[in-house]
């Protein structure tokens, strides 16, 4: 131990010795600025630099060359410490397990009278519970299942295995009998009131039932009448339209009798106006003088001066008849009605 304090006391006396001498280096090199763009500004640069390296390296050296006994120190101390820990560990584990078995039997008995202290007061306050009646029950649970109910809470005795609650018990059981009366009485009358609106609902059920059946013949009735009223329409409608058609088709058969009747008189006066009307011409004729031949028409041109052939009588009778859409004699007739003097007046 002594060498190992010894190199220890060394290395502080190296690290009094070395900090004495920082003080002149500050005041040395502190505030030094060196040109080392020069080749003497450089040269001067690096003596200080080294000069301050060479102390940093010693007081490197030292510590290292301290510290190497107290680190091989402390390692024997560890090994040394662990072995003698591992020994005392062997000499209490038994000692200490048997401490830790007999405090954990004492806590586990002290934890199960505490849980069957629970157990007999949620057990007695259970059945409490129990005693004041099922708290789910309602008005439309139905009374045979409420009247259920209280036979049995009749059959429950609140004695002194209630111990502590026994007084509650009972208080809790009249409390529940006096709740599921109140109940059973309830049940009663919404089972009465369903009832009665049961019945009204199936007399309603079967009044409309009896109403749809009268509604459903009285449709049927209507229907059939309406469709023997439109059926007798049709026939009605089919025998007009025939009467209709055959009136019309007796309409236009006089129509074409008639018009074939004022064609045929037409025919015939006009056959009879021609007839008398060459009877006058020969007449006149007869009675008149010859006529000198007249001279012969000039020949008719086209706009071109080109000559165009005289169209013959029929041919022109033939193309009035077509423009006009008169017969040929009704042609004729019109041009012996024409005053050709005034004509070739004008």
């Amino acid at each position: 131990m002594s060498t190992e304090l010894t190199e220890v006391t060394k290395a502080v006396a190296e690290f009094d010795r070395v900090g004495a001498g920082l003080a002149e280096l500050r005041k040395q090199y502190g505030n030094v600025v060196y040109d080392v763009t020069t080749t003497a500004g450089m040269n001067d640069a690096k003596v200080a630099r080294a000069a301050i390296r060479e102390p940093r390296y010693e007081i490197e050296r030292i510590r290292k060359a301290a510290k190497a006994p107290i680190l091989a120190l402390g390692k024997k101390l560890d090994t040394e410490a662990a072995r003698i820990t591992s020994e005392l560990e062997k000499l209490e584990r038994p000692i200490d397990g048997a401490i830790k078995a007999e405090e954990d039997r004492k806590e586990a008995e002290k934890e199960a009278r505490i849980q069957a202290e629970l157990k007999r007061v949620a057990d007695l306050q259970e059945r409490v519970a129990y005693l004041r009646g099922c708290p789910n029950l309602s008005a439309s649970s139905g009374s045979e299942l409420i009247a259920g109910h209280i036979s049995d809470l009749e059959g429950e005795v609140a004695d002194e295995s209630l111990q502590e609650y026994q007084q509650a018990g009972a208080d809790a059981k009249a409390a529940g009998l006096a709740r599921l009366r109140e109940l059973h009485a309830a049940a009663l009358a919404h089972e009465a009131e369903q009832a009665r609106i049961k019945a009204e609902r199936e007399e309603l059920a079967r009044l409309r039932a009896e109403q749809k059946k009268r509604d459903d013949e009285a449709k049927a009735l209507r229907d059939a009448e309406a469709a023997k009223q439109a059926e007798a329409l049709r026939l009605e409608r089919e025998a007009q339209a025939a009467e209709t058609a055959r009136q019309r088709a007796e309409q236009e058969a006089a129509a074409k009798i008639e018009r074939e009747r004022i064609a045929a008189e037409e025919r015939r006066l006009s056959d009879e106006r021609a007839a008398l009307a060459r009877e006058q011409e020969a007449l006149r004729k007869a009675q008149e003088p010859p006529p000198a031949p007249p001279p012969p028409p000039p020949a008719p041109v086209s706009r071109r001066g080109v000559a165009v052939p005289v169209p013959k009588a029929d041919e022109i009778i033939e193309v009035l008849s077509k423009h006009y859409r008169a017969r040929p004699d009704t042609i004729i007739e019109w041009l012996r009605a024409i005053d050709w003097k005034r004509a070739e007046a004008a």
